[in-house]
């Protein structure tokens, strides 16, 4: 009986071995089909996280693109009178320029042509008011290259140098941006004479 348990032993020993290598084929593949599963989990959330934050950019660029594109549109309505108060501003100075010119007549002392054209200068300014077209004053202020377009110089003994004379032309401004620069005369300090 010894020899057929031993024999039993030794079939049950190499049936064991049997049965483990298969398992340990098996397992191997498995854990090969899981590292291969493990590595396309981690290149999909990779390209998912990649085509999140592409699409978070995207977001952030079109939110960007639509305040520049209402700022824009808010700017154009804003200012679209401009070019049509630019080109009537030379009409408003002829009338001034008419104004100044004219002279009361001598028996009664009213100048009816004056007045009348004074009503109509009054008017035209309310209207270029009433949307945002000002003109505003020169005379006296320092000299500003944002705001002034100097015609000349002239010497001048008691006043500060790059002050403004005289204008020849009012600025205008439409809302805060400047249409029209002044045309000045700024004074210019005259130099000592040489002994």
């Amino acid at each position: 009986m010894a020899k057929s348990t031993t024999a039993q032993t030794g079939k049950k020993t190499k049936t064991r071995a049997r049965k483990t290598a298969p398992v340990d084929k098996k397992t191997a593949a498995l854990s090969a089909k899981i590292e291969a599963l493990e590595n396309q989990i981690a290149e999909a959330v990779k390209e998912r996280d990649a085509a999140r934050e592409k699409n978070v950019r995207l977001l952030a660029e079109f939110d960007n693109f639509k305040r520049r594109t209402a700022k824009d549109r808010l700017q154009l309505i804003k200012y679209s009178c401009e070019d049509i108060a630019t080109a009537l501003l030379p009409v408003l100075d002829d009338l001034d320029r008419t104004i100044k010119a004219s002279t009361p007549k001598p028996k009664t002392g009213k100048n009816s042509l004056l007045e009348g054209v004074i009503m109509v200068r009054d008017k035209f300014d309310k209207l270029l008011r009433e949307n945002g077209i000002r003109p505003f004053n020169s005379v006296g202020e320092k000299f500003n290259t944002d705001l002034h377009e100097a015609l000349m110089s002239r010497e001048t003994k008691d006043m500060a140098e790059d002050l403004v004379l005289e204008e020849f032309e009012k600025g205008y401004k439409y809302h805060d941006r400047v249409i029209r620069h002044a045309k000045v005369i700024v004074s210019k300090a005259r130099k000592a004479a040489v002994k």
